[in-house]
């Protein structure tokens, strides 16, 4: 049986908007906010690239009822870029009321935690996101020793030289 791509992410939206909105905490009065991560800033070449790739969840969402949104940050030359994603994320959920589910892919898990912890949320949604370890930096915990180990691999030929 083979499964088409918008069945899987249809049914996928479907199950993620049901699992944040049951239990004894969810709210009648208000539907649940679903907020994307986007790194970068707001109006950027990369940032319009990514609002065009989420539009399509956001409409589902938002089509079953669940307002969505994506919250930008862009973080360059910090000594701390995941605490200063999370605080860039809270400070654009002050004025938004009600339950919100955390959605983050990728890297983005790192810093997902920091938001539970600086507000109310009422999920927390890794999508194929690092689970962060307390204490270990990301390079550490995923084993990377320098570009040589990272070319080795094949992970982004020739990039990991030209950035570290």
């Amino acid at each position: 049986m083979k499964i088409q791509r918008r069945t899987f992410l249809t049914a996928g939206l479907t199950a993620m908007a049901w699992m944040a909105t049951q239990g004894v905490a969810a709210r009648l009065n208000a539907p649940t906010r679903f907020v994307f991560h986007v790194s970068g800033v707001a109006g950027g070449p990369v940032d319009r690239a990514l609002e065009k790739a989420y539009a399509p969840i956001i409409a589902a969402l938002e089509s079953r009822g669940f307002p969505s949104m994506l919250v930008h940050s862009s973080v360059q030359g910090s000594d701390t870029p995941n605490e200063d994603r999370a605080s860039a994320f809270v400070k654009a959920l002050q004025g938004i009321t009600g339950q919100v589910v955390v959605v983050g892919t990728s890297n983005e898990g790192n810093f997902l935690p920091l938001i539970a912890a600086a507000r109310s949320v009422r999920r927390v949604v890794y999508v194929n996101a690092l689970i962060p370890r307390p204490g270990k930096a990301y390079i550490e915990k995923n084993g990377y020793q320098g570009p040589a180990t990272c070319e080795a691999q094949g992970c982004h030929p020739g990039t990991a030289k030209a950035f570290l």
